[in-house]
């Protein structure tokens, strides 16, 4: 008899790929999986996973229909819980959006294994960690840090950010990139979080000052960028000329995004060092990158530089706060010399440590050979 596994959360998961790619893992290969959320994209998840929504809408914005939404999730999830928990074997939370789940499954007859995916480094969430049975983080040094600083019974298992897909990915360039490839431009994309503050977004652009009119940045925000951090990206890229250089594109949903990092020449992912968690980021792009041999650009820090002495040029780090270093760093990595240097040694990083159904299946054995 199959697993049964339990994925709840209020918010769209569409935010958070590292879930997405877990539900449909297990579904595909281990468990019968059943999410139930406010809002689905139905799209996004193998045909395998259950799928419950309260809501055929986005989860709104404004504070008084926000509090409707929560009230009415509250309600509903507690509500299939009590009439439905005893189904399943393990709780699998990708996001803690339901404060008293742990009490309220125990108290309803739960008798399987809670687990936990600790997505970022916020000493705040710990407490979610000590909740669990079993907590899972994407970066290893995260993971220690996690253990001893939550005061955990247990070491964390590690699972990295690697995509994982249950469907061919189109091998047709998007329109907008091919347009792009056929006016013979140089793609590097950057597709993410939209915050100048974390994420280095002025010295990238800045950067593109300083390189040939061949090289063009294609920024494409994650899904749910607000409008106001937009306008205030595509003024900055105006002010500086950068049209022709500097594209904003339409974000897609995970895993379809990957359909526009298939072709880029180059990816590039940049934190600025205002914490430990941003020091030790565990990127997507990491991995989503260098799946299709696509080389990527990082910041200089620990895990990412001794990354780039084994992977030359497929595997770059750079000073985020250096203009001139990052335009420096993309030139020579699409140089003519270096480029296929790269391209082999991004796709050489992905073979060694891509291996996601091995990560998974790992881990699914120590947490149901438990139950």
């Amino acid at each position: 008899m199959r697993t049964k596994v339990l994925v709840p959360s209020i918010r769209n998961l569409k935010i958070l790929p590292p879930v997405i790619n877990l539900v449909n893992c297990i579904a595909e290969e281990h468990a019968d999986v059943t999410l139930i959320s406010y809002k689905i994209d139905n799209e996004s998840y193998s045909e395998k996973v259950e799928k419950i929504s309260f809501s055929k809408v986005e989860y709104p914005k404004p504070f008084i229909k926000r509090l409707y939404a929560k009230s009415k999730s509250y309600l509903l999830f507690y509500s299939y819980l009590f009439l439905n928990i005893k189904r399943f074997d393990i709780i699998w939370i990708g996001v803690w959006d339901y404060p008293f789940i742990n009490r309220l499954a125990r108290v309803f007859g739960f008798k399987g294994k809670i687990v936990y995916q600790f997505h970022e480094l916020e000493v705040e969430k710990f407490k979610y960690c000590r909740k669990a049975d079993y907590c899972i983080v994407p970066e290893e040094n995260r993971l220690w840090i996690t253990y001893f600083e939550a005061g955990l019974s247990k070491i964390p298992f590690l699972l990295p950010n690697v995509p994982y897909l249950n469907f061919n990915i189109s091998a047709d360039v998007p329109a907008e990139l091919k347009i792009l490839k056929n006016s013979g431009k140089k793609i590097i994309l950057y597709q993410g979080l939209i915050d100048f503050k974390k994420r280095c977004l002025s010295e990238l652009v800045n950067a593109f000052t300083l390189l040939p009119d061949n090289f063009c940045l294609v920024i494409m925000p994650m899904p749910n960028t607000g409008v106001a951090i937009l306008k205030l990206l595509n003024e900055k890229i105006i002010a500086l000329g950068l049209l022709e250089k500097v594209i904003i594109i339409n974000s897609r949903t995970p895993p379809f995004h990957l359909e526009y990092i298939k072709h880029a020449d180059l990816g590039i992912g940049l934190y600025r060092a205002t914490s430990l968690n941003q020091i030790y980021a565990a990127p997507n792009r990491l991995y989503e990158f260098t799946k299709f041999s696509v080389p990527v650009i990082l910041p200089n820090f620990p895990a990412f530089k001794a990354l780039s002495y084994k992977y030359k040029y497929g595997i770059n780090v750079v000073d985020p706060e250096s203009d001139s270093e990052i335009a420096a760093v993309i030139k020579t990595v699409l140089s003519n010399l270096n480029n296929d240097i790269a391209i082999d040694n991004a796709g050489r990083f992905f073979s060694e440590f891509g291996n996601y159904e091995k990560y998974v299946s790992n881990i699914w054995e120590k947490i149901t050979n438990k139950i």
